[in-house]
This record gives C-alpha cells, sequence and structure tokens, in this order.
C-alpha cells in the first residue's frame, strides 16, 4: 500500500478558510511533506505484490492518514500488507 499526493486544481485558499470549509475546493485540505505544504488530496492505493496490478484505490482529502483507508483498500484476500512509515 501507498499514497501519492494529487494537487487540487484550484488555487491554494489562506489556511483558515480550508480548514473552515469555505475554499473553492472545499474536499481538498492541506497537510505537509517534506518540510513543505500541499493543497489537494491523497490517493492510495493497494496493488498486488506478485504481478504488481492496482487492486485498489480511493481519493481522499490530502490530511487523511493512510491507515484510515486500509480496511476500504485491503482487498478480502489479502495475506500480508507492506507500507511505508507515514
Amino acid at each position: 500500500m501507498d499514497a501519492t499526493l494529487v494537487a487540487s486544481s484550484r488555487q491554494r485558499p489562506a489556511a483558515a478558510a480550508a480548514a473552515s470549509g469555505i475554499a473553492p475546493d472545499a474536499a481538498a485540505s492541506y497537510t505537509r511533506k517534506g518540510g513543505g505544504t500541499f493543497y489537494g488530496y491523497t490517493a492510495p492505493v493497494a496493488s498486488d505484490g506478485a504481478h504488481q496490478l492496482i487492486r485498489a484505490a480511493v481519493i481522499t482529502a490530502a490530511k487523511t492518514d493512510d491507515g484510515e483507508v486500509l480496511p476500504q483498500i485491503a482487498p478480502a484476500d489479502t495475506r500480508a500488507v507492506y507500507a511505508d512509515k507515514a
């Protein structure tokens, strides 16, 4: 399992506007990565280790922790999960 950051297509709003939900892209959120800020979404992806095929993926607000979506994207027949520490 890994997630990639996807930038919002809208202009980055002030942090207060994003936190209050009045930003032009209210479903997006701010997060930090590599010492910088990012406004948009994450796309956690589960893949088949043997064949490198995507088994499931979801789009979430950038501030969503990868562990929160693990039950949604891990297929029922999963025997092992490999992920980074984020």
